[in-house]
């Protein structure tokens, strides 16, 4: 963050002498993201303490969920989790993440072990204040990781252990490579404070890039 702090203070004060708002600060990968005329755009990339300009690609949900994944109840016997159940292990004590399509915080399975606060959801699109999944992607994801069994059967790996979660995509199914390093750099301090140690020890991001040119 420091480092961040200090090698974009140029930078950010061309862009606030432009009038630029909304600025979307990437600390982890000493960048920023920003929607500016072109005439800023190209002060920017002649500004000596610019490395590099990208186009912030926009990427659909169809395009790099991974939907594949056997039934939840077939995990447990599959990955042997129910071997580690009998010797008291369940996860407990554990942070797991997800960063997806979201979470449905209402959801027998999952409502008792979300751990709330402030640092328990990101939505980087600024619409739900708690836990929400308009698509269920991410809802059964988490079930698979962390599941209890109010259906009957145990469908999580870790029952026990509590979840927090971060949505990738917005309401229309759209994402943006600088949305995707805001998740991840969120889970790093979730709730902005080094001196606190509330990252997750466990993030699970069920998608993918079939055609991966490189991604900042």
């Amino acid at each position: 963050k420091a480092t961040a702090e200090s090698d974009q203070r140029g930078v950010r004060s061309l862009l606030q002498n432009r009038g630029v708002r909304g600025i979307r600060h990437l600390w982890m990968i000493n960048s920023l993201a920003v929607k500016a005329s072109a005439k800023v755009i190209q002060e920017l990339a002649a500004h000596p303490d610019v490395q590099s300009l990208k186009i912030d690609r926009k990427m659909t949900a169809a395009e790099i969920l991974l939907q594949s994944f056997p039934p939840p109840e077939a995990n447990i016997g599959t990955i042997n989790a129910n071997d580690l159940w009998l010797q008291g292990v369940f996860g407990q004590g554990s942070v797991v993440a997800v960063m997806d399509t979201g979470a449905d915080v209402n959801h027998p399975d999952l409502a008792g072990t979300w751990r709330g606060g402030t640092n328990g959801w990101f939505d980087p699109y600024g619409v739900h204040a708690t836990p929400f999944d308009n698509d269920g992607h991410g809802t059964s994801i988490l079930g698979i990781m962390v599941g209890g069994g109010a259906g009957g059967t145990s469908i999580g790996a870790a029952p026990g252990a509590k979840w927090i979660a971060a949505r990738m995509f917005d309401n229309a199914g759209n994402t943006f490579d600088s949305v995707i390093h805001q998740v991840f750099q969120w889970f790093l301090d979730p709730d902005g404070n080094p001196a606190t140690d509330d990252a997750p020890d466990v993030v699970n991001a069920s998608w993918g890039f079939q055609n991966l040119p490189g991604i900042c």
